[in-house]
């Protein structure tokens, strides 16, 4: 017997697996729940097989790892390290378009769903996926493993994950469970998204997580097609990287698993954008925002930048959403003919959001990306209609953090092929969103006015300002805040009342 047979192995032909009971804790059948005996003990029998080998996958610490075949942690920690380029996921859920997939696999956790997979050499690997803490072990008896010279040199990859020179692995039909495997680098939503502002606490300057998650939570209500976590209007680059990740597992956790959530992550270096990709995704992000880099403007060559995104793209445990923000880059413009070859290039390249305000650029990605493969989303509200005609799918808009409805129904009337109701409504929230274009102050002035008191926040003006240095809106800001958008408040407590 091999050393590894005696740590997993089918307790009878199917599905129902158990571990020696004088090595590690009994998991239950795959058709139940799943769980395993509890952490501690789990630990105390594991611990002593810490994996000691030169490790090249990108593995995370190894704290993490209990030997090539045993795995216990979270399902995001679990995917940089064993196929860390070629498998991703979409909160937990696991795709299987992979031929990097390692055959062996279990993961055992809350809420699971089953698949089987035929493995590199006719070993079985069964995967359990879901949110919760997983286990992972290798299946190294299986009916169908027969020759010996094929299962000496399936050794080799186990726990290693398959290269990409091996066979793909097939998905095979051995279990009942349904299938919930996603497509890798899922294209966001089409729609309205809101790239929620931050609260702080005024007298402290610290993070208020707890008015942030009524915050978040209320926006998940409005008809939005997701929420930009850490974007520029979240003051992402005032944060800390261990705020930012909070902020992340905030919104997940308040506005549930399902809604749709795409993080910042913007920075100054490769591996600076990849520690906070890794962040995002740990956190339950979606997908991300990401920046081209531009601190050093003039040493920001083409070269640069496609080096950065090659870099950032092939090792991205998340799809990425280009931002293409000459202001905030030094001027940096990435052109569309530039998007267009990253989106080709990378299959983790799944959309761009245009601050720039180049609707010619809408026209012409539209014309070359179908929207199954890339979104492009306007930066601004103010050119949402303009943008939708030519092929946009929708906008991501610092406005809809003070009138969300309004902003998903001009989107709404648009889709239902009313453009005169679009285009009039329309006029008016770009005639009031004149009150906000100072700056991020006058955003989060006109949000702790207008969105704050239905987020149940009211009377919390202060939580709405910039972190410091940063000055909350002047008085006559206020004012003009009030003067322009007060006929437009009316509209979005209509909608939300009719909704």
């Amino acid at each position: 017997m091999y050393p590894f047979e005696r740590e997993l192995r089918p307790a009878v032909p199917g599905f129902s697996l158990r571990r020696d009971e004088a090595e590690t804790p009994k998991l239950c059948s795959l058709q139940t729940c799943g769980a395993a005996a509890d952490a501690a003990s789990c630990d105390r029998r594991l611990a002593p097989r810490v994996l000691s080998a030169p490790d090249p996958r990108e593995s995370p610490k190894p704290s993490y790892w209990f030997g090539p075949e045993h795995y216990r942690g979270s399902v995001d920690a679990f995917f940089r390290g064993e196929v860390a380029k070629r498998m991703y996921h979409q909160r937990g859920v696991v795709s299987l378009n992979s031929g990097d997939v390692t055959s062996n696999i279990v993961l055992f956790g809350k809420d699971p769903r089953t698949l089987v997979m035929a493995g590199f050499c006719g070993c079985v690997g069964v995967i359990v996926v879901s949110q919760a803490a997983a286990w992972m072990a290798h299946i190294y008896e299986s009916p169908v493993l027969k020759d010996e010279a094929a299962f000496q040199q399936g050794l080799q990859s186990f726990g290693f994950g398959i290269s990409l020179n091996s066979p793909p692995n097939p998905l095979n039909s051995l279990t009942s469970t349904p299938s919930t495997a996603m497509a890798p680098f899922k294209v966001p939503p089409q729609g309205v998204w809101a790239p929620a502002v931050t609260l702080f606490n005024p007298e402290t300057d610290e993070l208020d997580l707890e008015a942030q998650a009524k915050y978040y939570s209320y926006l998940s209500t409005t008809g939005l097609a997701g929420l930009v976590i850490l974007g520029t209007n979240a003051e992402a680059f005032l944060l800390t990287r261990e705020e930012r990740k909070a902020l992340i597992a905030t919104a997940r956790k308040a506005t549930g698993p399902d809604f749709p959530i795409m993080a910042g992550c913007g920075a100054h270096s490769t591996k600076q954008v990849l520690e906070l990709l890794s962040d995002a995704a740990d956190a339950g992000a979606d997908s991300a925002l990401v920046l081209p880099p531009a601190y050093f403007g003039k040493q920001t060559t083409p070269a640069v930048i496609d080096r950065f995104f090659d870099d950032v793209a092939t090792k991205s445990p998340l799809p990425i959403v280009i931002y293409n923000f000459p202001v905030v880059c030094n001027g940096i413009d990435l052109d569309s003919a530039t998007i267009a070859r990253y989106a080709q290039k990378y299959d983790s390249v799944v959309g761009v959001k245009l601050t720039c305000g180049a609707v010619a650029k809408i026209v012409r990605l539209s014309a070359e990306l179908s929207p199954e493969r890339f979104a492009t989303y306007g930066g601004q509200s103010d050119f949402l209609l303009g943008g939708l005609t030519v092929g946009s799918a929708g906008c991501i808009a610092a406005f809809a953090n003070v009138f969300p409805r309004v902003t998903t129904h001009i989107y709404k009337l648009h889709g239902e092929g009313k453009v005169g109701e679009a285009l009039a409504l329309h006029q008016k929230a770009a005639l009031a969103e004149q009150a906000t274009k100072a700056g991020i102050a006058t955003i989060k002035y006109a949000a702790s006015v207008f969105t704050a008191p239905r987020a149940g926040l009211a009377g919390r003006e202060k939580l709405f300002d910039p972190r410091r240095p940063y000055l909350p809106a002047s008085e006559d800001q206020k004012k003009a805040v009030h003067g322009l958008m007060s006929e437009l408040n009316k509209l979005e407590e209509e909608l939300g009342a009719s909704s």
